[in-house]
């Protein structure tokens, strides 16, 4: 979704309206903006993609308001890398797999990693958790979500 704000100029207050595809009318009022007693440019800020498309085709854009600017607002997805949901993969010694049931979350892994091996996960993440039980100690959690 993107944010588009148009101008009509300095200090100038302008209305015009829009049809939507609906068949709606939409009040469009550009209003000067006001910073530290100064009068500023008349603005008008909308994501609504109809009224975009409705204010670009306007006859009077371009003549007697502009975009001034427009912001993307989608939110950006980041790939994370796959981590591998079998991490029987992992595993070094595919024939001595070790599946320790009794392990459902956090707490009891940490647990089961101080009982059985001494020491305690350095992770504090489900996923790492799995992986390094699987590449270190054989093991792996099939009840642990």
């Amino acid at each position: 979704m993107s944010r588009v704000t148009f101008t009509a100029g300095k200090g100038r207050r302008f209305t015009t309206s829009v049809r939507k595809k609906s068949g709606r009318l939409v009040y469009v009022q550009f209003d000067p903006s006001i910073m530290f007693g100064n009068v500023g440019e008349s603005i008008y800020t909308t994501s609504d993609a109809e009224v975009i498309e409705g204010l670009k085709a306007h006859p009077r854009f371009g003549t007697s308001f502009r975009i001034l600017r427009e912001i993307d607002d989608t939110p950006k997805v980041e790939e994370k890398p796959q981590q591998p949901k079998n991490y029987a993969d992992l595993c070094k010694d595919k024939e001595n797999i070790v599946e320790e049931l009794s392990v459902v979350d956090l707490a009891t892994a940490q647990n089961w990693c101080q009982r059985t091996h001494g020491t305690v996960f350095r992770a504090r993440k489900a996923e790492t958790i799995k992986q390094e039980a699987a590449e270190k100690y054989n093991t792996i959690f099939p009840n642990f979500n």
